[in-house]
This record gives structure tokens, C-alpha cells and sequence, in this order.
């Protein structure tokens, strides 16, 4: 969720028909980046603090979100942290993120509490606690159901009591850094926080004191648990994080519904394109994609082959080559996303974070070959035999969609082509009672 995310109720509200369709698989992929990138973010939410605390106001909006908390020998729970909590922000970081915390609290047998880091508005979107509870129950994100769980606003955290023994998750930079601060500030101890970590969220912004809040939470003595293994290997080669492997997860694939699009794909003369394009987040790419397609429209133009190319993954116009039209689909509701790729021979998805992304796996399990970007001490290559991985580069990655458009014709693809999610990581299931156990509580 970007800043329009966060703040703009207007931007929340129309995602609501999609969401009532179901997760809108690849197509709605929105991880939390943040609040907008400024220095002038200041907190002034929080008037009277501790004197523990008070150094730190202004760093973010989120630095005093628990300055007001108190530590009491109140019964363990697990405190799950999120920017908001409502139908309109539970997308796939997020409910990896609902998910992890479902499971870690059943494992640990305590109620899970949702916190909200995020003041006012932009923290419930004008909901009450027991609006967003209830909100989560009806759409039953990642098992929620009838377990036992609350929703804490952070206006509701000044005098709030929480017990010594409590587990802490921090989801996105901002909650970490908001535990990172109250573990500054004596209020809790690092070794009783888990930071879910779905990408390198310094990214997300420019050099910048946010860049340098971000990158510092990799770093405040929590347990990471991460999404993916390029991902882990990007935080142990770069930013000097150890990360226990046995606590990197696979992210979920929907192989039932991808099986099923494989099963219900057809030959054609054509190649069918897919473009993962979604030009409002940097990390994907989307000019030098675009650079790439209008290169290869015209190569393949030039040796006769007949090139259908559609788009899909955000609003906006089609786009009109040279030789052909790329129609936009725009973001596709979770059947319609599945029927696309029954009827995609090849695709391109770009990412520019060490996360490798839903869409080149999508694709690749459902029959088709993908296309996808290198990046640097995150390997791509080799995670799946359809999927392709070249430089962030419109003439290289124009080279790499003409040579796979030719072999597509020559009937080269391999739709039943053998992977095991284990090279990106185990299941989460498997990592939870890990955690468990970090945390020094039994789980049998």
C-alpha cells in the first residue's frame, strides 16, 4: 500500500468491489511501502511521554506509537503490528502477514491482538475497532475465522496494558521501527520481537532519513523471518543480517486454481503476451518493459510472427505499438486473473527488489514461459525451468521475448515443467512452530 493507500480514503473505497471478488491473485500483488516519502513526517500524536521516549519524536510518525503502553504481568498474547487493518488494505503482503500471526498465536495457544500503527483515518479508515474486526471475520482472510482475536487502534494504545511475556510481529518498516524505538526507549525486549520481512522496504524510498529508519530495523536485535530465499540471501550478502535458514518460507502458490488454467490451456498460432504493468510502483519497471515490447512488436513484425500482447495489474489506457495493440485488462479479480493465464504463452513480470514476485511463478505454473530481471545478489536463475531471467535492460529483455516467442511456436514450452517450492524456501507451516520455539514457549 502506497501513500494513496494509507491516506486516501477515496483510493481505499475503490478497491472495494475487487476485494468482495475474492484476492485478485498477481494482479493486486501490493505490498505496504509506507507512508509518503518526506523529512517533515513528524509525530505529534502522542503529547506527553516518557522522557525515554521523547528523543525520538519526529523521526517518523510511527516512532511514539507505543510510548504510552505499559508493560503489565497481563496474560501472553500475540501483538501482530500493521500500518492499518481494514478490508481495503488486506492484500498479499498483508495477508501473508494475518496469516503468520493466525498461526503463530494458535501455536503459542494465545489470542492474537492486530495493532494499528498508523493514527486516525489512515489507521482504520474510518472504523472502529469492532468495524475492522468484524470487517476481517466476514471476508475470513487466511484462516482468521471464529479464532480469537482483536483489533487495538493506536489511538487506543496510550495506557494500554501488555504483558512482559507478550510476542511482538513487526510487519512493515514502520511498525518495526516503532518496536525498534520502545525497545530503545526500555519499554520491550528485542528478543521477544519477530520481524516478518516480504522485501527490502528501504527501497521503497530514496536515500533519505526513511531510507535510514528502514535499513536500521534490519538491525534491532529481532528474530527475522523471511519471505523467500533470494530474499534472505540479498539481506545476508548486502545488509549483513543473519537470517536462520530454517525461518525462510516459500510465499503461497494457488496451485489447485494454476493446475487448472495449465489443464485449460490450448494451442495457438499465435503467441499470446502478457505484461505484468503497473506504472504507479517503481519496482516493477514499467518503462523499461514497455521499451522492451515496443522492441520486440517490431522484431517480430519483421519475421511474420503474429503477436498479441495484453496487460494487466493496474488501471489505465492500452497502449498502441507499432504492429499490434497491448488492450490494459486492468486488475483482474481472482477468476478473471486464472482464465488469463489459461490463454498466455509467455508473460513479463519485472522486479526491481530482491523479492522475486508471485507473477513470473504464475505464469510459469500455469504452462507459460516467463520473463523476469536479474538482480543483484538475489538469484533468480534457475528457480523454474519456464522462467527466464535476463538484465533490467529494454534491449535484452526485447531479445529475450523474440527468442521466447520462437521457441513458444516451435511448441518448446514445457506446461507440466517440474518445481519444487522448497528452492524459494519451506511452507509456512512448517516455519511457525520454529518461531515458537525461538520464543521459548512449548507448542506440542
Amino acid at each position: 500500500m502506497n501513500a494513496a493507500y494509507l491516506f486516501d480514503r477515496q483510493a481505499r473505497m475503490g478497491l472495494v468491489n475487487a476485494l468482495q471478488h475474492g484476492d485478485a491473485g498477481a494482479a493486486h500483488e501490493v505490498r505496504p511501502e509506507g507512508p509518503p516519502v518526506t523529512d517533515e513526517l513528524v509525530d505529534v500524536t502522542e503529547p506527553d511521554v516518557s522522557p525515554l521516549f521523547e528523543p525520538f519524536r519526529g523521526l517518523s510518525s510511527t516512532s511514539l506509537a507505543l510510548s504510552r503502553s505499559r508493560i503489565t504481568q497481563a496474560t501472553p498474547s500475540v501483538n501482530l503490528l500493521l500500518p492499518e487493518v481494514t478490508p481495503y488494505s488486506v492484500f498479499a503482503g498483508v495477508k501473508t502477514a494475518l496469516q503468520f500471526g493466525a498461526e503463530l498465536a494458535r501455536s503459542l495457544s494465545r489470542p492474537l491482538r492486530l495493532i494499528t500503527t498508523n493514527s486516525g483515518d489512515a489507521g482504520s479508515g474510518g472504523h472502529s475497532a469492532l468495524d475492522q474486526e468484524r470487517y476481517l471475520r466476514e471476508y475470513h482472510f487466511d484462516g482468521l475465522g471464529d479464532e480469537s482475536f482483536a483489533v487495538v487502534r493506536r489511538e487506543q494504545l496510550a495506557g494500554f496494558a501488555f504483558g512482559e511475556e507478550d510476542a511482538w510481529i513487526a510487519t512493515h518498516w514502520s511498525t518495526a521501527h516503532a518496536l525498534d524505538v520502545a525497545v530503545r526507549a526500555a519499554l520491550l525486549d528485542p528478543r521477544r520481537v519477530v520481524y516478518l520481512i516480504q522485501d527490502f522496504e528501504p527501497g521503497f524510498n530514496p536515500w533519505s532519513t526513511e531510507y535510514a529508519l528502514a535499513l536500521s530495523t534490519y538491525h534491532a536485535g529481532f528474530v527475522p523471518v523471511v519471505n523467500s530465499t533470494p530474499l534472505a540471501h540479498y539481506l545476508g550478502q548486502e545488509v549483513r543480517v543473519a537470517v536462520n535458514p530454517q525461518l525462510v518460507f516459500s510465499p503461497h502458490f494457488d496451485i489447485e486454481q494454476l493446475d487448472a488454467a495449465r489443464r485449460a490451456r490450448t494451442e495457438s498460432n499465435t503467441v499470446r503476451f502478457f505484461f505484468y504493468g503497473r506504472p504507479s510502483k517503481p519496482r516493477n519497471l514499467y518503462s523499461i518493459g514497455l521499451a522492451a515490447i515496443r522492441l520486440a512488436d517490431e522484431r517480430l513484425a519483421s519475421r511474420g510472427v503474429s503477436f498479441e500482447p495484453l496487460m494487466a495489474g493496474e488501471a489505465g489506457e492500452s497502449v498502441v505499438l507499432r504492429h499490434s495493440v497491448m488492450q490494459n485488462k486492468g486488475a483482474l479479480s481472482r477468476s478473471d486473473y486464472f482464465a488469463m493465464l489459461s490463454s498466455i504463452d509467455l508473460g513479463l513480470s519485472l522486479q526491481m527488489s530482491p523479492h522475486p514476485s508471485h507473477p513470473p511463478f504464475d505464469l510459469a505454473l500455469s504452462g507459460a514461459r516467463a520473463i523476469t530481471n536479474d538482480f543483484p545478489s538475489a538469484p533468480r536463475q534457475g528457480l523454474h525451468p519456464n522462467i527466464v531471467t535476463v538484465d533490467p535492460d529494454p534491449t535484452a529483455i526485447a531479445n529475450a521475448i523474440v527468442r521466447a516467442a520462437e521457441r513458444v511456436l516451435a511448441g518448446g514450452n514445457d506446461p507440466v515443467a517440474t518445481f519444487s517450492p522448497d528452492v524459494l524456501g519451506a511452507p509456512l507451516s512448517d516455519v511457525v512452530p520454529r518461531v515458537a520455539n525461538i520464543l521459548g514457549k512449548d507448542t506440542a
